[in-house]
């Protein structure tokens, strides 16, 4: 089984947000994903994406929820 989170921060460019991700060695998907029409439709410059899959675990999970946190303080 695998899972697929995708979602904004508010004023912060999706660009800025996977460059700070990639810093704290967390591979997340930025930008418009072939899907330019439903951002425009929703306002927003583009959107994060977070796939996780059976290779990850509970501590994977932990680490993104507080690298998160950490970056939208």
């Amino acid at each position: 089984d695998a899972s697929m989170l995708t979602f904004v921060v508010d004023e912060m460019h999706v660009m800025d947000f996977g460059v700070l991700m990639g810093a704290n060695n967390i591979c997340v998907r930025v930008g418009n994903m072939c899907a330019t029409w439903i951002h425009n439709a929703m306002g927003v410059p583009g959107s994060i994406r977070l796939s996780v899959g059976a290779y990850n675990t509970i501590d994977d999970v932990k680490y993104f929820v507080k690298s998160v946190k950490e970056i939208v303080k």
